[in-house]
């Protein structure tokens, strides 16, 4: 029985993580892994390292906590395959100093009331690329 083309994918894909496949490209062109994945996608799935060079870094903000005495604590999660060159940290807007390595955590006070934050990752690839987190809100005692 042949099985339809959306079939063949899941099981594919199914079949690369079952064999603990995380990330779409492996090191060496002899790892088991990306024969397992070149065998299921072909050379279509073959990442251009040109396009990978114009993807931005991944960006969240991890931790956020208010303390009773009105500090703010933010970190955040930057990842990028180039690696991340900085990170900058708004609160209602207005920039932090920015981070160039990690860990990327602040902590201030910015006064009581309510605050809305965003974190935005530069990568270090020739077109640095940036990419910026969801915004969160939160209120300072």
């Amino acid at each position: 029985m042949t099985r339809a083309p959306s079939a063949r994918i899941l099981a594919g894909v199914l079949a690369c993580l079952a064999a603990g496949f995380g990330a779409l490209s492996a090191s060496a062109a002899g790892d088991a892994k990306q024969r397992l994945f070149k065998r299921v996608f072909g050379d279509a799935a073959r990442l251009d390292p040109q396009i990978v060079q114009r993807v931005g870094p991944a960006v969240e903000i991890n931790t956020l906590l208010a303390h009773d005495d009105g500090r703010l604590t933010v970190s955040i999660r930057a990842n990028d395959r180039s690696g991340i060159e900085q990170v900058v940290l708004s609160c209602d807007g207005q920039p932090r100093p920015a981070k160039t390595a990690p860990p990327y955590t602040w902590e201030w006070k910015p006064g009581a009331g309510g605050h809305t934050l965003e974190a935005q990752a530069t990568d270090v690839s020739s077109h640095h690329n940036t990419r910026r987190s969801f915004r969160r809100t939160l209120a300072v005692p």
